[in-house]
């Protein structure tokens, strides 16, 4: 186990627990509602409600993957912490990255939310693979 990993189990901010199938399918099942919502709040140009929904769709993917090792986050910062540590060679590193591009710099919203459902998309394909 990486030191990493020991140092969130020690500070209590990653737990233990047992993998249970049921859970990790709860959380896809959150994800895919709320990419779906996403999607049709970005088709709705409701762009502020979009990145919300998309995040937490990218938050319940996490937290399933997580699961799925048999681990529990008490933050969103551990959450975060551990998928890179316990997925490192299965997960795109633009994934876990925002990028700024020229045209969200200018304010173009609904230019970011279409990247950033994008990478949902990418994230939501990775789920599916290790089910």
């Amino acid at each position: 186990m990486s030191s990493e990993l020991t140092r969130l189990l020690r500070e209590r901010k990653l737990l233990r627990i047992r993998a249970d199938r049921k859970l990790v399918l709860k959380e896809i099942e959150g994800a895919s509602y709320d990419l779906r919502r996403a999607r049709k709040s970005l088709d709705d140009d409701d762009a502020k409600w979009a990145i919300v929904k998309a995040y937490y769709a990218m938050f319940h993917a996490a937290r399933a993957l997580l699961f799925s090792k048999g681990f529990r986050e008490k933050s969103h910062r551990a959450l975060l912490a551990a998928l890179r540590e316990l997925f490192r060679s299965s997960i795109e590193p633009a994934l876990f990255v925002v990028f700024l591009s020229e045209q969200e710099r200018s304010g173009d919203m609904q230019g970011r939310n279409r990247r950033y459902l994008l990478s949902l998309a990418g994230f939501e394909s990775l789920l599916l693979h290790h089910e």
